[in-house]
């Protein structure tokens, strides 16, 4: 009785087991059908670095404002702004000038291609491009948005490494009262 027992524990575990084998063969046999890159229509990224995705692409006329992403963290402003109401130090000041001269150019690149690779994206729904290029736009616009918020969360890492922790609680208020205005 007692063995009979302990097979019947053992019946959950390993039927959860074999449907977890089951579901990872499913899934590796599915990301092996999602289409890649169209090196016709967009070349492969074989990393996902900022100096990649922040290489101009073409704009199709199709982009509209709305197509460049509303940033999840925007700080410098209110750094540069509000210096006197933060109480910054002349080294914090040069610190948040000398970040903003380094990140700018990578910023303002992965904005403008987002916008312009959303407009491709447009265009080739519109005229019936096939899935490979559609995937490959989809992707590179993820790629592109997802280089954007890492800049965006190291800016705030160092915004958080240069200021006090009062300044820093002072600029989030300032930050949390601009967003329920927004």
């Amino acid at each position: 009785m007692q063995a009979v027992n302990r097979l019947k524990s053992l019946k959950a575990p390993v039927l959860l087991a074999a449907s977890s084998l089951l579901l990872g063969a499913s899934l590796s046999a599915c990301q092996s059908t999602i289409p890649t890159y169209n090196t016709a229509h967009m070349p492969a990224s074989p990393q996902s670095s900022v100096d990649l995705l922040a290489a101009p692409v073409a704009d199709t006329g199709l982009s509209v404002d709305a197509d460049s992403s509303f940033p999840i963290i925007e700080l410098m402003p209110f750094i540069v702004g509000q210096a006197d109401a933060l109480a910054l130090t002349p080294a914090q000041a040069k610190v948040f000038a000398d970040y903003r001269k380094m990140a700018m150019k990578n910023r303002m690149a992965l904005q403008a291609n987002e916008k312009a690779l959303r407009g491709q994206l447009r265009t080739a729904m519109m005229t019936g491009a096939d899935d490979a290029t559609t995937t490959a736009l989809m992707h590179r616009i993820s790629e592109t948005e997802m280089a954007h918020m890492n800049l965006r969360h190291e800016c705030l890492k160092n915004v958080r490494n240069t200021l006090t922790p009062e300044q820093f609680a002072t600029l989030m208020q300032m930050y949390k009262q601009s967003l329920q205005r927004s």
